[in-house]
């Protein structure tokens, strides 16, 4: 049996509770991972090297990338060869570039985190349109001649440059959730992206994960701090409204529930759903304050958490 490979993690900053959270979630799915003991501020991490396949190798590879680990410790020279039944060799011209080790899709995998305002390019997971219409409603203005799809490959661009986010709430919780060291992912369709597989929507949207206070549903995949899926279109479920006020539109309740992950991961607020969903309503109300016309339907919200009266509802059809 060979040794286990002995990795260092020094320093490592967590931006909230929740990124340090997210950041050992993913250590743990990793099932080459061993064990691991904090000595000081280097976190020591034995991985059993015979368990170490392609795609371990790429998951450690990303963990180190995003938390910014020392690389070269994953380097064939270093370390040498994995014993696995696909070996892979890193070389430092890759851990350099480590997309060239063919990394599950940064941004298939992780939407929002690339949208950059520089113009880089991220894929919409999802239903492309469907994608594409939540993004730029959310947007507002800022979207024209900004947000752009790739039919053929599903890129998207978004150039940020010049926004003013102090009189765009939508903009500013794009820029705040790409901007994050934390990976959201996103997607409209019938089924959300979990650490078992596609997992099909029940109803109309799952965010993943609970809140402390919930009913554990389901994790995100390795490296995904929070995912947000929406089924708007389940032939089996029908919006309705419990106010005076039209149903919410699709694209209020995506910003809620993305305002939600936000505030759930990257604002410690994890431990209570009360204080998340709040948090995100009060987003709301500066978007519907910016923009007058949403005032004439419910919020994405459906009210304050845990409210006796709710202002949305779903009809279930058997």
């Amino acid at each position: 049996m060979q040794p286990n490979l002995q990795l260092v993690a020094k320093g490592v900053r967590f931006y909230s509770r929740g990124d340090e959270a997210a950041f050992f979630q993913w250590l743990d799915r990793l099932s080459c991972v061993d064990k691991y003991e904090g000595q000081g501020d280097a976190l020591h991490i034995q991985v059993r090297r015979n368990a170490v396949d392609a795609a371990a190798l790429r998951e450690l590879l990303a963990l180190f990338h995003r938390y910014g680990i020392d690389k070269k410790q994953l380097s064939s020279g270093a370390q040498g060869r994995f014993t696995s039944p696909d070996p892979i060799i890193v070389t430092s011209k890759r851990l350099e570039n480590p997309q060239e080790l063919n990394l599950y899709s940064y941004v298939a995998n992780n939407p929002l985190r690339y949208i950059d305002p520089t113009g880089a390019i991220l894929v919409a997971t999802g239903d492309q349109q469907a994608d594409y219409n939540d993004l730029c409603k959310i947007a507002g203005d800022s979207c024209k001649d900004r947000l752009k799809i790739d039919e053929k490959t599903g890129n998207v661009t978004f150039d940020t440059k010049d926004l003013d986010f102090s009189k765009n709430e939508g903009a500013k919780l794009l820029n705040d959730l790409i901007t994050s060291k934390n990976t959201y992912e996103f997607s409209e369709g019938p089924t959300i992206a979990t650490d078992k597989g596609p997992v099909k929507i029940d109803y109309i949207l799952a965010n993943l994960p609970a809140f402390a206070d919930q009913r554990a549903v389901g994790q995100p995949r390795a490296g995904v701090a929070d995912v947000v899926g929406f089924y708007f279109n389940n032939p089996k479920v029908t919006r309705g409204s419990n106010t005076k006020l039209g149903v919410a539109p699709n694209f209020t309740t995506v910003f809620h529930e993305l305002a939600e992950a936000f505030e759930k991961i990257d604002n410690g607020k994890g431990n209570s759903y009360e204080a998340g969903h709040n948090a995100a309503l009060d987003r709301e109300k500066i978007l519907r304050d910016q923009r007058p016309y949403l005032k004439e339907y419910n919020t994405g919200a459906g009210g304050p958490a845990n409210s006796p009266n709710p202002e949305g509802k779903i009809i279930i059809k058997r």
